[in-house]
Formats: structure tokens, sequence, C-alpha cells
């Protein structure tokens, strides 16, 4: 096929493809299309000397041509700026003053364009990836304002626009996009919309004007710097030259969008005007762009980020709508402080324990070891019940005998069995129980003033609760109450009503059976925290709500009104009283849904399936434990948050203190708190509502989350779930410990009250992200891609930090972070492109990626014999993987000034910031990296089970070649397959056969579908065979188990060798594929002619030989295809034959053997003539036939052997 030679043809503009007229006129059209005959009105005629601004009813593009027509100014200066026209006076028009161009087609351009062709000529056929970016950028400005707000709306129509020109351009030219165009679309991606709708044609047109030429310097700058090596000339007329395309589009834009457009209408008085609007539609204030995206990214945040947004959204329109000041705490950041609620919860029932539970416990015999067993504790509880229980009956019967009656006790007997229950247990025990049971009443009162101070019940109800009730002890009648499950319960919304309490009834079945006094009353403890800690958020939301005094955004409901259309209802309990408001649904939603879980089978199947991933790759994976720890939460609470080291690691007295002084004690206040009772740090850090934030809370939040019964001891999972969880929570306690001291606060309840957001900085920002902050869709999403909100947090955090440069917060932390990480990472990246570099080229991309390189002196050998130079590799995470590999690409851009460079540090950008693994060099392992995050249970079934040769969707590899995926399963296995794999495989071989999955019987596949499955759990502890060349120190076995994320796995990655070996391969089945075709369609073309005439045919249309004598290898192949497709059909060569002739020799003998065995021996010499025939019997092939007859009557001749 014939080729264009040369790909830059002139582009060709409007006026080319039509003759030109050889006196051209200037069209009004040159501005704008409008209809002509209203210049030849009379009531159009205007006076030379009439000023455009008496005109305000003439459209502005058709006032503007009428100043150039008609007024000497405006002739003088049209000509000015378009010296090629001269003015006709007998056409009354601008005509073209050049001389007349010949007529030849299309050609080069003729005349000057016109200021619209001017801008088709500068899209040319680029128009494509001008498109593609400005898509890509407005749905990247999108999403990224969905999780940070401008900033990321920044970063992300950065983002957008460049990829969206890099897929473009070559669609639309075939050409790549080069760095510089691409960076110059980013440029114009950042440009942040914010063109208000309405606000005036000629204010919006400058304004926007001026910001497009703007942007546009700065992206045509930065283009010329990286493509040419130089920046443009600044000399005044060379920028306006290159403004005044982007000044016309910006103006342009911003006129349309600004214009007001008023309707000429005959003069009315004011009365009747009046009276002809009370006809129209009300509108709503003109929304900007800005506007617009704002509401967009405010329900993308409530859906992906944080439920409680949309009270956000509404804390900022009251706010802005009244002039009121920006609150320290938003109301969403207030309402995200309740999953901690269970952690002040567990403190409550703690400390009750502490005083009564453990002192009853303590009065249990001791058992000869000197401990209690349950059964003994379990009796003395009951001791304190019936103590308990019949004080309580006392105080019942003396208050109101009659509604609080306890059936089949009166006041003398309770007073007769309270006296037998002292002499049967002997004086001293009574007086402890009476000790303790005060101690009972003060952790009583405090449940019940936990309601009076979150506003749940007035004073004057809890006055008259106490004066009523002298001995408080909660009776649970099972008939009642289901468990202690229904006690605990705090009803589902946060504006429940839910009582803490029945209101007191007579008991009259006298066969009537109370839970444990001692479990009920810490049962109701943990219900009243939750349901305070509820409440006072709501009375959050009440004191902005009230704000709203004009009722536009929230309405506050009178008693027995209706709520609006397309409003709901929620409640606030005042001093025991409720308050009722309409909110839209968007508002009302999370409020009433906080605690609801989606209770569907198939979510709930998958659910628990990840578990034992999720755990295998958090709580029980060692490495993990260590590498989140080290290497991302520290790095985070030191450098990120606000409560970190002072100036950094330039600040060596800070950071010995913040690491001894202060991390060493909470760290230990963790363990104490998750593994016993904690001491007071621990419980400060409780009390402050930032525990249970944690990773591993949201995993197993029924071991951390959860009231936990008596006697309900821990389980092996629970407990190493709570060392998970305690290594997160040490930098929580870390935050409270440094909060208080940074703000002076002398407890916990000051720093809430003075500063209030420093629990919003810890929860985000000291070590690992809010994890119990998640958007709407989240709680589902979570389960079907894993750590997807872990992910998003990490991410949002990023962004609202790092892209915050302009607060206190963000530059410290960048400042922090480069002198930490970015110039140890320049360092070590730089000693390793110099002193290392054919070693550093051997490491796979994905793992230089996401690991820091420290070769060693030694070299190891592979399992497939190949010798490379060892290293240790130490994760990168989050923050700290953001800026090292833009560090990286930054030194790769400067020391090879290849463009490339450039792009490769902003698609690291993206990829670090999106919440989904989006990591690859093409598509199709970008979605291999989305597909690796899937629940396992989805995920091993493609990569497992329906891959012949198994697949690593995140490392992008096959788990074995091609020649080893086609052996028997139980021998897929390398040299370094761990031998419990090995074993496990040929085991179920052996016992079951083809029965089960031939996953289940292949080494290869096992392992990969147990680590699929469990993460690091279980293969954790089943070591790599040894390393050959590595020292014997490290091929220990335990080193080669938890330590193998740490050293190099040996595999070797020549990216070019790859790609060259690919691209051939490629190109010869291409080859092939297209010959065949070709070949088919030949014979087809010539079936029914002899061979001889369809082989002369061939070596005619396809001449081996050119006309210079030379070979034409080609053709020799299509003629040799030619002559191979005449053997095969006159051999009777069929599809199945072609198959048989694919087996190796040996192979093909038993295949040979196995098809004559049940024929007769004339049957048996015809299927050998045949396949003969056919060319299937190679010599090889005959002597393994002849091998293996003379095995088989060697076999026959003695069968005992």
């Amino acid at each position: 096929m014939a080729q264009v030679a040369d790909k830059k043809k002139p582009k060709l503009s409007l006026g080319e493809f039509k003759p030109v007229d050889p006196k051209p006129k200037l069209s009004l059209g040159e501005f704008k299309p409008i209809h002509k005959a209203p210049l030849e009105d009379e009531r159009f005629s205007l006076p030379k000397d009439v000023s455009l601004k008496k005109l305000p009813e003439l459209d502005y593009w058709e006032r503007k041509s009428r100043w150039f027509r008609d007024t000497p100014e405006g002739r003088a200066s049209f000509l000015r700026m378009n010296p090629l026209y001269k003015w006709d006076e007998e056409e009354q028009d601008f005509i073209y003053n050049a001389p007349k161009p010949e007529i030849t087609g299309i050609g080069p351009r003729t005349r000057p364009l016109s200021w619209r062709e001017e801008i088709i000529d500068a899209l040319g056929e680029d128009a494509i990836g001008h498109a593609g970016a400005l898509g890509g950028g407005l749905y990247g400005a999108a999403k990224g304002a969905a999780v940070g707000g401008v900033p990321g709306a920044v970063l992300g129509g950065m983002a957008g626009a460049g990829g969206g020109y890099m897929v473009g351009k070559p669609l639309g030219s075939g050409e790549k996009a080069t760095a510089g165009e691409t960076v110059r679309e980013m440029f114009y991606g950042a440009v942040p919309p914010n063109i208000k709708l309405g606000a005036g044609a000629l204010k919006t047109a400058l304004k926007e004007s001026g910001k497009f030429t703007a942007a546009n310097e700065a992206a045509m700058q930065s283009e010329a710097l990286l493509d040419e090596g130089k920046a443009l000339s600044i000399a005044p007329s060379e920028v306006v030259r290159r403004g005044a395309i982007p000044a016309v589009l910006g103006g342009g834009i911003g006129g349309i969008a600004g214009r007001k457009g008023a309707v000429a209408t005959p003069a009315r008085s004011d009365a009747l005007e009046k009276t002809y609007k009370r006809f129209e539609p009300s509108e709503d204030a003109p929304k900007t762009v800005k506007d617009v995206i704002r509401e967009k990214s405010d329900r993308a945040r409530s859906l992906l980020l944080s439920r409680w947004h949309p009270l956000k959204a509404l804390e900022d329109k009251i706010r802005k709508q009244y002039g009121l000041p920006k609150p320290k705490q938003d109301l969403a950041a207030k309402f995200e402080m309740l999953p901690g609620s269970t952690g002040k919860a567990e403190m409550d029932v703690r400390n009750f324990d502490t005083d009564v539970t453990d002192k009853i416990h303590a009065l249990a015999e001791k058992s000869r070891t000197g401990g209690t067993s349950q059964q003994a504790r379990e009796a003395v509880r009951k001791d304190f019940s019936v103590y308990a229980m019949l004080r309580r009956t006392e105080d019942r019967l003396k208050s109101n005998p009659e509604l609080k009656r306890v059936e089949g006790y009166d006041l003398e007997g309770v007073a007769r069995q309270l006296e037998e229950m002292k002499q049967s247990l002997g004086a001293e025990r009574y007086g402890q129980l009476e000790e303790i049971a005060e101690a009972f009443q003060k952790h009583a009162d405090a449940g019940l003033r936990l309601q009076l101070d979150s506003g749940r019940i007035s004073q004057e109800l809890y006055d008259k609760i106490k004066a009523e009730n002298e001995f408080y002890a909660p009776f649970m009648v099972e008939k009642y109450n289901k468990g202690i499950e229904d006690a605990i319960n705090a009803g589902s919304g946060v504006d429940t009503k839910k009582e803490l309490t029945k209101a007191i009834k007579g008991i009259y079945d006298e066969d009537f059976k109370l839970l444990d006094i001692v479990e009920a009353q810490r049962a109701q403890l943990w219900k009243s925290r939750i349901l305070a800690e509820k409440n006072s958020r709501m009375r959050d939301f009440m004191k902005i709500a009230d704000e709203d005094t004009e009722g536009l955004f929230v309405k506050k409901l009178k008693k027995g009104e209706d709520t609006p259309p397309d409003f709901e209802r929620v409640t606030v309990l005042k001093d025991g009283k409720a308050t009722e408001y309409a909110v839209s649904s968007d508002v009302a939603a999370p409020i009433k849904q906080f605690g609801q879980k989606e209770d569907n089978a198939a979510m709930n199947l998958l659910r628990h399936s990840a578990l034992p991933f999720k755990y295998g790759a958090t709580a029980g994976n060692v490495a993990f434990q260590a590498v989140n720890m080290l290497l991302a939460d520290l790095p985070t609470a030191a450098l990120v948050s606000k409560y970190g080291v002072e100036y950094g690691l330039a600040n060596p007295v800070g950071t010995v203190k913040f690491l001894a002084g202060d991390y060493l004690p909470s760290l230990y206040a963790a363990i104490s708190g998750n593994v016993g009772k904690g001491n007071k740090i621990y419980q400060d850090a409780a009390n402050a509502g930032v525990l249970r934030s944690t990773l591993q809370s949201m995993i197993t939040p029924e071991s951390l989350a959860a009231y936990r019964k008596l006697d309900d001891g821990p389980n092996v999972l629970d407990s190493v779930a709570k060392v998970s969880n305690a290594i997160e929570e040490s930098f929580k306690i870390l935050g409270v410990k440094r909060a208080l001291k940074a703000h002076g606060a002398k407890n916990v309840q000051e720093l809430l009250e003075k500063n209030p957001e420093a629990i919003t900085e810890i929860r985000r920002f000291m070590g690992s992200p809010d994890f119990a902050r998640m958007g709407e869709v989240m709680d589902s999403a979570n389960i079907l891609y894993m750590f997807l909100n872990a992910r998003t947090q990490g991410a949002a955090r990023a962004i609202n930090r790092f892209g915050n440069i302009d607060t206190p917060e963000g530059r410290a932390a960048w400042g922090k972070m480069g002198t930490a990480v970015g110039f140890p990472t320049a360092m070590l990246y730089t000693k390793n492109l110099t002193d290392y570099a054919e070693d550093f080229e051997k490491v796979p991309a994905r793992t230089r990626e996401n690991y820091f390189i420290i070769f060693q002196p030694w070299m190891s050998t592979n399992e497939h014999g190949e010798e490379f130079r060892d290293y240790f590799k130490i994760p990168k995470r989050e923050e700290v993987k953001l800026l090292a590999n833009s560090v990286e690409a930054l030194i790769d851009f400067y020391r090879e000034r290849d463009p490339a460079g450039f792009m490769k540090w902003a698609i690291n950008i993206v990829e670090s910031m999106s919440p989904v693994n989006i990591e690859g060099k093409n598509a199709t392992e970008r979605i291999e990296s989305i597909a690796s995050g899937l629940n396992p249970a989805i995920k091993v079934i493609p990569e497992v089970f329906l891959s012949p040769k198994g697949r690593s969707y995140w490392m992008h590899r096959d788990l074995m070649t091609e020649t080893l995926a086609k052996a028997d399963p139980r021998e897929q296995y390398h040299d370094r397959t761990p031998e419990v794999y090995i074993t496990m495989a040929q085991y179920l071989d052996d016992k079951f056969g083809d029965k089960i999955p031939d996953a289940l019987r292949s080494p290869i596949k096992l392992e990969g579908l147990t680590r699929g499955m469990t993460a690091g759990l279980i293969t954790q502890f089943a070591p790599k065979k040894e390393m050959a060349g590595r020292p014997e120190i490290y091929n220990h076995p335990v080193l080669r188990a938890v330590g193998q994320r740490f050293m190099a796995s040996g595999y070797i990655e020549d990216s070019q060798e790859r790609e060259l070996f690919n691209r051939l391969k490629r190109e010869a089945a291409t080859e092939s594929v297209v010959g065949l075709r070709a070949t088919r369609r030949f014979m087809d073309e010539h079936r029914g002619k002899t061979t001889d005439a369809i082989l002369g045919l061939a070596l005619e249309e396809y001449p081996v030989k050119d006309e210079d004598g030379k070979p034409n290898l080609q053709n020799r192949k299509m003629v040799t295809r030619v002559r191979d497709a005449i053997i095969s059909e006159m051999r009777g060569i069929k599809i199945k034959d072609k198959a048989i002739k694919s087996l190796a020799p040996e192979q093909r003998a038993e295949y040979i053997l196995n098809r004559i065995e049940p024929l007769s021996d004339q049957g048996k010499e015809d299927y050998i003539n045949e396949v003969a025939r056919k060319g299937l019997i190679s010599g090889e092939t005959a002597r393994h036939l002849v091998i293996k007859v003379a095995e088989q009557q060697e076999n026959q001749t003695n069968p005992d052997q």
C-alpha cells in the first residue's frame, strides 16, 4: 500500500476548498451571522457620531460591525488592523486589496484567515487532541474536586487534560503528543472554572479573556522549554500575538456566559411592569460554573469520601448567607467523631469494672494456683445480684407499692431475706457487698447524668428520678428482654428518640427471671454513652440550624406542622423535649441511616470471604505491621501532622523527644489499653474520641468496637487484631498527648471545648487516616474492592495537606518531607543510577516504583540460573511514596533531558492519588492493576482457575511458563516453590486425581490461590527456598519467610529485550495469520485446477525473484505455503492431524499406540499406513514406536515385573 512520505502535509483552511472571489468582501458573518435586513431599514440608520453605548438593544457584534462601516474612526481602525483590505465607496464595504491569486484548487493559502479560520487553523488535525483535553480536564476537575476541593479540582483538571490530549492527538493526527504539548494542555486544565452566569457580558468577557490569556502564555512557555529547550520571546508584541486567540476565546465564552439578554418591550409603568412580573416563574440566583462544579463535587464527596459531607455543605451555605465566621471544626467533622463513641463507652464500662465488677470477682473462691474460675466468679456475681435486687425491690415498694410492685415480695419479706443473707454470708462479706453497691450507685448516676448533659432528659426529670430512686439497679426481665444485645441497642439513626430505660412498671409474673444485674448495668452504661454522643452531635446540628433564621436551608417545624415536599424530618432532644427540623434528603440520609448495614446474602458472603485476605494483609502479617508502623504511620505523624516534629529531622532534639519522650509512652499506653485496662493516657485518648478510627477497627469491629460481655475471653484472632490495633492507635494517643501540650490544655475536656479541630487533625493526620470516615457507597464498595476506602482516605489526606501550600500546615509538611524524604531519595537514586546502572535496569519497574532499592556487594543466582546483584528493598508508603517517586522522576528528566521523564512524574502523581490501583505500562496492565484489588473470591477465579499458566494481576506476569503449564499439574513447580505447596498439591492429586480442579493439584497455582485468598496470612510462614550466592544469615528459614518482603525475589526484568521479543513474536504471528489467510483465498480461487496449474499460478502471481534478479523472500514464503496446502489436501490432512503433528515424537508415538490398541491386525496396519502417508511418523517417532512396542511385549512376557 502506498504511503504518504511527508506526514506534515499543509493544513487546509476553509477557503481552500472553493475558488476564491477575486474581490472578496469582509462579511458581517466574519464576526457573527446576523440578518442583513436591518441594515437597509431607516429605523437602524446611524448618524456618524452615534456612540455604541447608546444602542444597548443591538447585538454587540452588530454594533461593532456598524461602527467599522459607518464611522470614519471605525473604518480607520479596521484598516489599521487589516492592511490587506481597503474601503470601497461604491460598494460601501471593505474589499480585499491584494493581487488576484491563481485558482489552482487545493493549494497554499491565498488570503488572510478570518478570526474564525484562525481558530480552526490553530486546531487543524489536532482538534481531536484538544477535544480529548477539554473532556478529560472537565472530568478530572470534577473527580478531583470530589476528594480535594479546589486543589483536587486543579490537580484532577491537569491530569485529565494531559491524559485526554495524549489519547486524542494520536487519534486525530497519528502522531504522539510531546511532553511540552501535554504539559501545555495540563496548564489549560488547571484554569479554575469560575464563570459567573448572567453577571454582565462585558465584565465577564474581560475577566475570562485575561484569565485565558495568562494561562495560555504559561502553557506555551512551558511547551517551548520542554520541547525546544528555550523560552519564547517575551517582547510585548509577541506576547500580544500569542494571546490573541485565547483572549478571543475567553472573551467569547465569558461574553456568552455573562450576557443578560434583555428583550425589547414597549414602555410600561412601574405598576403594570410589577403586575406582569407576577406571572413570571421564580428564578434562583444565577449560578456560576464554579457553583455547579461545587454541587457535583459535594455529591461525589458524599458518595466516596464522607457520608456526612452534606452537613458541611449545609453549614457552609448558612454561614455564607448570614456572614458567619468559619468554624474551627466543621459540622461533618463533628459527626465523623461518632465512631469514637464506642471507645468512650468502653472506658465507661472499664471504669465500672474496676470499681464494681473486679471487686465482686475478688470475693470469689481462689483456686490452688491463686486464680478464680468462671464458675466461682458467676457465683459471687449472683450473690451481688440477689443483694442488689432485694435493695432495689425495697426501694420500689417504699416509693409506690402499687405502680412498682414486684410479685411475691413485700417490705417485710425483703427485710427478712436481707437479714438472712447477712447471716449466711457473714457480716464482713455482707459489708463488702454494701461498699460495692455504693460504687454501683455512683456509676448508675453517671450513666443517668450523661442523658442530662446531652439534653436527652431535663434537669427536672433527673431530679425526680433521683428523688424516687434512692437505690437503683436495672431490672431486665427475661420475658421482655431478648438478652444483653437488646439491652445495648441504642437504635439506628443519630436522631433516635430511644429511651435509656423503659418506664417503671409493676412485675406481676410470679415466676419472672432477671438478667445478671452487674451485666445489665454494664450494658446500660454502654447504651447511655452511645445515646448521649448521638444527641450531642444533633445538638451541634441544632446550633447551626438555628442560625438559619429565615428558613432558607433548614426549617424549624412547629408542633403538628407537616414536613414540606422534598424535605425530611430530623429530631433533636433539648432538655428532654423534641425539636424537629425539615432538611433536604441528602442531609437527612446519613442522620437517619447511621448504623444500618445492608443485609444482602451475596454481599455478606463476599464480606466474610474477604476476612482471611484482610487479616493476612494487615493484622496477621508481620512484615506489614513493621512496615506500617515504621514507614507509613510514623513518618506521617512526625512529618505531616501539625503535632509532629517541629522542623522535622532538621531538629534532632525535637525528634528524640518526639520518639522517646512521647511516642514510646503512647505505644505502651496503646498496648495496655488494647490488651488490658489502659492507663490514664489511654483513657484521655478514648475520652477525646480519637480511638476506634483505625483500619483494624473497620476490619474486625466485633473485636474492637463492640460491647463485650463478662467472661467472654478473647480468641486468637481477637488478640492478633488488638495488637495490630494498638500499633495504629499508638499514634492517635501520641496526637492527644502532643495536642494537650501544644494548646496548653489542662485536660481533654478543655481541649475539646477550646480546640475541637485538634481531634479532627489527630483522626486524619496523626498516623493512619481516619478509616471510620467513609462515603455512602463505601461500605458496599469496600467489600467488592479491597481497602478502597483506605486508599481513598489516604489520597484525600495527601491532597488536603500537600495541595494547600498556602496554609502553615501545608508549608510545614512540604518542608519536613523534603528534608527527611526528598534529599535521601535523591542521593540513593543517583547512586543507583551511577554506581549500579546495569544492575538497576534489571530490577522490575514495579519494584522500583514501590520500594527503595539498596544494592549489596554480593551476586546471587535465581531459580533460572540467572546471576544478579542482590539487593534489599524498603517499601515506599503513602506520602513518602508520592514524594520519593516525584523526586526520582524529576532526576530522570534532568539527567536525560527526556520529556518522557516529566510525563512519568505526572503519571506517578495520578497513580499515587488514585483510590484504585491503576499502575501499569499499558492499558492491559492498568486493567490488571484494577482487577488486582477485587474481592479475592472474585479475583482468584480468572487469576488461578481460568488462566492456563496462572496469573498475578498485581505483578503483571504469568505464574509459570507455557511449557510448565502443559506439564502434569503435580509437576508444576519451580526450584524455589515452598515445599509445603508441593506436598499438599501432590497429596490432593494422589487422593482425588482429576475429580478436583487442576489448580488444586498444581503447587504453583495452589500457592497463588493461597496468596490470593489470604494475602500473607499463610504464605509468610512458608519460606522460599534458599537463594544461591546469598549469605547464609539471609538464607535462614525465618528471614526467608517473614523477611521475603524486604529481599530481592530474583526476578530479572529486561524490559527492552522483552519488548523486542514481544514485538517480533507479534510480527511473526501476524505474518503467519495474513499469509495463511491469503493462501486459503488463493486456493479457493483456483480450486478444481490441477496441482501443477495451481503451483504455476502461484509462481506467476508471487515471483520468487524480483526484476533485478534478487530473491523475494516474502513471495517465496507464499509459494511454500501454497505448496504445503496442496500436499495437505492430497494427503487428506485435517486439523486434528496437524494437532497430532504438533506433539513431540515420544508423545506422538504414545498417541498412535493408544489409537491402534483396540483395532484388529488389519486395522492396525491400515491406520499405520494412513498416518505414515500423512507424514505424521517421522524417524524419531518411528524409533519411539519400536521402543514402546518392545516394552509392551516385555511386560506381557513378564507380568510380575
